[in-house]
Formats: structure tokens, C-alpha cells, sequence
């Protein structure tokens, strides 16, 4: 399961990536929208990072 959620999320950052550069060359139509995509991706990466090292160091990694 957690495989999966790493997965899925990393192929959804790269996909989001190339959707905000796209946006990046049109700067000034959609500002808004780019801004919200970027602080999306922000989460996504945290997400992503934890979940990476759930799996390579066990479970409660954190220690929480």
C-alpha cells in the first residue's frame, strides 16, 4: 500500500511539474492558478518524502 501511495504520488508530481511549467510561459493569464499547483506539489513532496522513508526505514520512523 505504501509502495502504491509512493508511487502514484511521484507520477502525480512529475505530471503537475510539467503542467505548472506550461503555465510558467504564460505568467500572467494564470498567476492564480500556478500559485496553487505550486503550494500542491509542496504537500505532495512531504507527503512523497515520508511515505519514501516509511519504507526504507520501517514504520514510525519518525519515532511519533
Amino acid at each position: 500500500e505504501t509502495l502504491g501511495m509512493h508511487r502514484w504520488t511521484g507520477t502525480g508530481i512529475a505530471v503537475s511539474g510539467i503542467v505548472a511549467a506550461i503555465l510558467v510561459q504564460r505568467a500572467q493569464q494564470n498567476r492564480i492558478l500556478l500559485r496553487f499547483i505550486l503550494a500542491g506539489l509542496a504537500a505532495a513532496i512531504i507527503f512523497q518524502s515520508y511515505w519514501g522513508a516509511e519504507m526504507s526505514l520501517g514504520p514510525n520512523h519518525m519515532g511519533m
